[in-house]
């Protein structure tokens, strides 16, 4: 009897211990899903697989929301609606939370950026897990302002769409996420603004030096070819996506356009665990369904969040 006793004690001991293992760990996200707008929101299938994919993540950053709803942006004109409280942020919001309520425990709040060109950044995070410490904010041009987008590539500003970051906590992990598409006609050029971007928001605050920069950054294939020297690729940068971490869905792709990058003291916080999440072949759906959702995957890394060393 003892020894069952002691048996079934040890099985409460390994149950509790990988319960709090798993407690000290976020996975942090990154998926353009192209063209998220109305068709998508108004389509119950569409929206159930994009929340069975956000589901798999603690926080994830979004791009192309699209500005569809919001008849006042045609013409790229300046950003007098903030979101939430607009129409197609909160239809957006309200469909994901509806969908995502049916995954299970999380419970989900969002962070919408100001417009950018024709498109949002959005933050999807599991408010259980994670704190948001500041507002978002975009991180500014020379020449632009918070609430002027950039509306071409002729704008004055070294980016067509301004990258958008908060900072957030989970656990002992203090972290700020960047978050950007780049635009493939100025890639390289972008690219390079983004490195000073990164600077200029881990030197904002001297106690948190965890920046983590992710997005659609097109940084593969044709649009950044490999010969090209750009200050993101020196050596206290780690790219947790590799050039053969293939993120396009096409047959016609194979382009690791999707990228998370940090420096030194991040590192010492990621768990080596990342991957693309390949949801056509894990949700057991064909490439022209998935297609629909979008010509993208996510991809992902993990982190600690009880070793914090900043």
């Amino acid at each position: 009897m003892r020894y069952f006793k002691n048996v079934i004690v040890l099985i409460l001991l390994l149950f509790v211990t990988s319960a709090s293992l798993a407690a000290e760990k976020i996975t942090i996200a990154s998926w353009n899903i192209q063209n998220f707008g109305k068709s998508k929101v108004e389509s119950d299938s569409k929206m159930a697989i994009i929340a069975e994919v956000l589901s798999s993540y603690d926080i994830i950053a979004v791009q192309e929301i699209s500005n569809v709803y919001e008849k006042s942006d045609e013409g790229c004109p300046r950003n007098e609606n903030a979101c939430p409280g607009h129409k197609g942020c909160d239809l957006i919001q309200n469909a994901l939370k509806k969908h995502l309520s049916k995954k299970g425990n999380k419970d989900y709040a969002f962070i919408f950026s100001p417009h950018v060109k024709d498109e949002r950044y959005l933050f999807i995070y599991d408010k259980s897990k994670i704190e948001v410490l500041t507002e978002g904010e975009l991180v500014i041009d020379k020449g632009d302002s918070l609430n002027i987008p950039v509306c071409d590539a002729k704008s004055k500003g070294d980016m067509v769409r301004q990258p958008f970051y908060v900072t957030f906590m989970a656990g002992d992990f203090t972290f700020t996420l960047v978050t950007a598409h780049t635009s493939p006609d100025r890639n390289i050029a972008e690219l390079e603004a983004l490195e000073r971007y990164y600077r200029d928001v881990q030197n904002k605050d001297s106690e948190n030096k965890d920046v983590i920069l992710l997005g659609d950054l097109n940084a593969a294939c044709k649009y950044s070819p490999k010969n090209k020297s750009i200050a993101l690729k020196k050596p206290k940068y780690t790219w947790v996506m590799a050039d053969t971490d293939d993120s396009t869905i096409r047959k016609t792709t194979t382009c690791a356009y999707d990228r998370i990058i940090f420096t030194k003291s991040t590192k010492e916080d990621y768990t080596g665990e990342h991957g693309v999440f390949r949801f056509d072949e894990e949700l057991g759906i064909t490439k022209s369904t998935a297609l629909k959702i979008s010509d993208h995957y996510p991809v992902w890394a993990e982190f600690y969040t009880d070793k914090d060393t900043d």
